[in-house]
């Protein structure tokens, strides 16, 4: 957003000095809203779900689609892998379930919703 500012007030100049300027100018002018850090234990959390739900989960059924093309000479092999994936999955989503419940504000809002059918032990995530 800086950079297009500077462009409408056509100060594209790239010194120190220049920038500075431009973004104290900017920030008196626009007055953007100042976005709150993110928490260290929601920055965590994101990571996990990532790792998850991305990665672990998806290499598991790219596995597990493998079996079925490669045939029985290799099952062996992929169920091997299948099963590393399984336990590495179940590790993160205990640490994932940890970092959960740190998260006071969400405690409420987890407890209704694993109240609900349908909605199993996995750790439910509701940001606020």
């Amino acid at each position: 957003m800086v950079r297009r500012y500077a462009g409408a007030v056509d100060q594209l100049a790239k010194t120190g000095k220049v920038d500075a300027a431009i973004i104290a100018q900017f920030a008196a002018v626009i007055q953007p809203r100042v976005a709150p850090q993110k928490r260290k234990n929601l920055i965590v959390i994101k990571n996990l779900i990532t790792t998850r739900c991305r990665q672990l989960v998806n290499l598991r059924t790219q596995e597990m689609n493998r079996i079925k093309i490669m045939g029985k000479d290799l099952e062996v092999f992929y169920r091997r892998i299948i099963r590393y994936l399984d336990a590495e999955i179940k590790r993160i989503e205990k640490r994932l379930a940890s970092h959960v419940e740190q998260q006071a504000e969400w405690t409420e809002k987890q407890t209704i919703l694993k109240s609900a059918s349908g909605v199993n032990n996995l750790p439910v995530l509701v940001p606020t």
